[in-house]
């Protein structure tokens, strides 16, 4: 044991050895930290169906569950509504969040805040929506996602809030 560390302390010595141990420990740091950073939660935007069921608020007033729209406890179509889009999926607004850029997160609500530019919705979902404004989503999440706010309210020009609520 004694020859091994006198050993260690002769390759130690040599400052060649020496830097080369120290840039493959250097090596092995950035490794392990950028394992660490791509660890990151990304939310799913592939067809996965980890979130089979969802419903949504518009404004606190007109609640969406399984394509089924009440308001005041009566049940209408999407056409009576024709200022908000009913056609826009759980898969949209994940797409919409995965194009968006990361503005905040909020620790103590655990929650992420994104943006979304119009050209990024009108491109994604095939739209012709002209607005310079942008979408404001936040994403509240414990182990996957239970909550998703999007505020279309400056893009819109009106009142058009969606509170998603995932199952």
């Amino acid at each position: 044991m004694k020859e091994k560390i006198k050993i260690l302390k002769e390759i130690w010595k040599n400052r060649r050895y020496r830097a080369l141990i120290i840039l493959i420990l250097y090596f092995f740091f950035f490794l392990f930290v950028f394992a660490l950073l791509g660890k990151e939660d990304k939310i799913p935007s592939d067809n996965s169906n980890k979130y089979n069921s969802y419903s949504y608020t518009i404004n606190d007033e007109i609640n969406v569950s399984d394509l089924i729209i009440k308001y005041e406890d009566n049940i209408y179509s999407k056409n009576d509504f024709p200022q908000y889009n009913f056609d826009l999926t759980l898969d949209d607004i994940l797409k919409l969040i995965d194009e968006g850029i990361l503005v905040s997160q909020n620790y103590i609500e655990n929650s992420l805040n994104y943006m979304i530019s119009s050209e990024q919705y009108n491109n994604l979902l095939d739209e012709k929506i002209e607005s310079n404004e942008s979408i404001y989503i936040v994403v509240y999440k414990d182990d996957k996602i239970s909550r998703i706010v999007v505020d279309f309210t400056k893009f819109y020009g009106y009142d058009y809030i969606m509170d998603i609520t995932v199952r």
